[in-house]
């Protein structure tokens, strides 16, 4: 079992997880929140990320000590491509995102610590003035590989994207790919996550960050109508989908103004989406956020960084509803500056994997990628959301004190004074 060998350590009373660790100085990135890099197998630990000139992973069979990277293909950005286990095969799926250039999707075999990778097959050729980014991957029950992309036509003048939706008969990449239109054209960049259900359905959100709804559709067999799945708009690239069973999760940063927050919606199958949810009010800046999900357990995690104080934290759904407080999960050193959390997309082993790209050395320096797990069923120290609650609630006690003791004194000298009389008398 995986709690045999990964060295844990207590944060509080049967609570346990990981030192987190920096397992490379020369990480790109972490991408974006629905790409996720990081897997385990039963047995090993795979971390995926650019090393600015190949897409390489590195393993560990505790959490603590890393294997040298291995190389995959050539890869210049962490953005470029997206990662998807489903346990049994290992996938991804890669773009240059220049014009003119395709997508390449590809299939592994884990064997110890190490992926025998098949053909790489180009899932959609390069065509002139087009290009393609932010590909996102996940294979559905069947086995079969979806792939959502934003496609950005040149025309010389003013460009346009509009996100589409690439999906293969065959799990390794053979055979005819079919490419559908998911979108309306935009003026701007859209971002793109996907959840795999039951039955070999899947379902595609998107959206125009700071600049409009969050938009879905659903695949069961075909693509059906649009639905609007959020009406507040996306910061930047926060968006992230998991699902349970057939329902569709989705956490996403919202921004007031001023600051910014997470909102929460829920699709449930057959039925619709839920109400836009505040799970996180905007009190502090948050810089992005991953979502994930124990299918066995119907729990969540939403991890999420605090720019003001660049603490890594999360909030956790069960019992259908979420924490009403953040737990912290990491407080930053003097040096180190945490940004763009990575989460696996499911719990294994019932244990949960983060990694995160960070600054040891202020501006200019390399990027660190560090790496942390603990148990599903561990529920770190709560931290209030209202930070001045505590200290209201600690002068609000002490006041209670002074007066119980005013009060306990003016009883004893009335009594006092009461039987100096009766003597006296």
């Amino acid at each position: 079992m995986l709690a045999s060998f990964l060295p844990l350590i207590p944060v509080a009373n049967n609570q346990w997880m990981s030192e987190p660790v920096v397992i490379a100085s020369d990480c790109e990135g972490t991408g974006y929140a629905c790409q996720r890099m990081v897997i385990h197998d039963g047995h090993y630990f795979f971390v995926f990320y650019s090393n600015v000139t190949y897409l390489v992973y590195r393993t560990s069979v505790n959490g603590v000590e890393w294997s040298t990277p291995t190389p995959i293909r050539p890869c210049a950005d962490d953005k470029l491509f997206s990662i998807w286990y489903d346990e049994t095969y290992a996938y991804y799926v890669y773009t240059p995102a220049e014009l003119e250039e395709g997508i390449y999707y590809c299939r592994g075999v884990i064997s110890g610590n190490h992926i025998a990778w098949g053909t790489e097959y180009e899932a959609r050729s390069g065509v002139a003035d087009y290009s393609i980014s932010k590909p996102v991957l996940v294979v559905n029950s069947d086995g079969l590989p979806f792939i959502g992309y934003t496609y950005y036509y040149n025309n010389g003048w003013e460009g346009t994207y509009s996100v589409w939706l690439s999906n293969c008969p065959n799990g390794d990449g053979s055979g005819i790919w079919t490419h559908t239109k998911l979108s309306s054209n935009f003026k701007y960049e859209l971002i793109t996550a996907l959840a795999p259900l039951t039955k070999g359905k899947v379902y595609a959100t998107y959206s125009v960050p700071q600049s409009g709804p969050i938009y879905g559709k659903l695949f069961n067999g075909s693509w059906s109508a649009e639905e609007k799945v959020a009406p507040t708009s996306v910061v930047k690239t926060a968006l992230s989908a998991v699902n349970l069973n057939d329902d569709v999760h989705i956490t996403f940063v919202y921004s007031d103004g001023l600051s910014r927050g997470i909102k929460y919606v829920k699709r449930t199958y057959e039925i619709g989406w839920s109400e836009e949810e505040t799970i996180h009010s905007p009190v502090e800046s948050i810089a992005s956020l991953t979502l994930t999900v124990n299918s066995a357990t119907d729990e969540m995690w939403c991890f999420f960084i605090l720019k003001s104080t660049d603490r890594v934290v999360y909030l956790k759904f069960t019992n259908n509803q979420w924490d009403d407080s953040f737990r912290v999960l990491h407080d930053r050193t003097e040096e180190d500056m945490p940004v763009e959390p990575s989460a696996s997309y499911l719990t294994y082993s019932d244990f949960i994997m983060l990694v995160w790209r960070e600054n040891h050395g202020g501006t200019g320096a390399p990027n660190n990628l560090t790496f942390t797990y603990f148990k599903a069923d561990s529920s770190l120290p709560v931290t209030p959301k209202k930070p001045f609650a505590l200290p209201i609630l600690l002068i609000i006690l002490g006041l209670s004190c002074i007066i119980a003791m005013v009060i306990i004194i003016q009883k004893w000298k009335r009594t006092r004074a009461s039987s100096t009389r009766a003597l006296k008398g």
